[in-house]
Formats: structure tokens, sequence, C-alpha cells
């Protein structure tokens, strides 16, 4: 069995790695010198057009334009894939966090980037977790740039960015693990201003 777990954890982070690899070399000119892409030159950071595009879904299937983000102080985006073990552990705790955060009316809303090669539906992978959040569609470049832009090196990861796309934490994995829902108030403690 633990022969079994291992190979599938090598097998993923070969996917990972392959993934990673097939991204474009080029950035623009924010990436920074440890090869990821931050807030753009000049202090500016990206839209929320620039990081999710012009089309999100949700569980149910429907679409949500990114704009509905604006409502939200912080957004979690969610590096994950169904194969994924460690995954399979992390995401009930970062659902039951997130549905505690949403509960006390914490303006917090997460973006999936599902890295799955599978070609299983999207919708089905959020409603099997109890995912009420929205995800990105599976195979987008904007989950490629995403990647890079945050130097995404393993999964499952959580980036935390302000509503003006500004960088809060890389760490919201460890963050969430450690915390719970209380990781919520951290992050907008330390949330650069817009």
């Amino acid at each position: 069995m633990a022969s079994a777990t291992f190979h599938r954890s090598a097998r993923i982070r070969s996917a990972v790695a392959l993934f990673l690899s097939a991204l474009s070399a080029s950035c623009g000119s924010d990436v920074t010198s440890d090869g990821c892409c931050e807030d753009l030159p000049g202090g500016d950071s990206p839209s929320l057009s620039d990081l999710f595009g012009n089309v999100l879904y949700r569980a149910d299937g429907s679409q949500a334009s990114p704009a509905s983000l604006q409502a939200q102080s912080l957004i979690g985006i969610y590096f994950a894939s169904r194969s994924c073990p460690a995954c399979t552990s992390f995401t009930p705790q970062l659902v039951s966090a997130y549905d505690a955060m949403r509960r006390a009316g914490k303006p917090f809303e997460i973006v999936i980037a599902c890295l799955d090669p599978s070609s299983e539906d999207l919708a089905t992978y959020m409603r099997q977790y109890g995912m009420n959040w929205l995800g990105l569609p599976l195979g987008s470049d904007k989950i490629r740039e995403l990647v890079k832009r945050y130097g995404v090196e393993w999964i499952p990861s959580l980036i935390v960015v302000n509503a003006a796309g500004k960088t809060v934490t890389r760490s919201g994995r460890e963050d969430v693990a450690a915390k719970g829902a209380a990781a919520f108030d951290a992050w907008l403690a330390a949330s650069p201003a817009p």
C-alpha cells in the first residue's frame, strides 16, 4: 500500500513538473528574480480579469464574471488536482474553513485552478468536495499563467490576493492548516493597501 501511494505521489509530482515545464518561458516584464511573476512594475497590480480571464464557473455549472470578486476583500487561488493525495486530504479542511468564513460574513472567495489533465468535468469535481466557490475552466491558459506568476512548485497551494490583485501570502495552505477560518483575520491584517 505504501509503495502504491509513493508511486502515485511520484506520478503526480511528475505530472505537475511536466505541466510547469510546458509553461511559456516569458511572463513579460513582471518576472521576479526567482522566476515567478508578482505585482506589475511601478507598483501596479494585475486586475482580476488579468488574473482570471473573463469567465469563472460555479459547482452548479453556472458562469460568473471575475468582476463578482470585487466585493471580496480577499481571494484565495487554490492550486489542486483531483488525483493528488495531499489535495484529497487538504481540500476538506479548506472547504470547512471557507464555509466557516462565509457563515461569519467574511468577504472571502476562492478560485480553484485545477492542475488536472483528466477530462472529467470541473463542476463534478467541485460538487464532489463541496467546493462552493469559483473555478477556472480546466486547461485554461490562465491556470498556466497563475502557476508561473506565483511560482507554484507543488500542490495543494493556496495563494491569497486582495481585490486589487496584490499578493497577501503564498502560504495560505499552511495558514488554513494551522488556524482554520481564523486565517482570514491574519490575512486581512497583512493585506497591502490597494
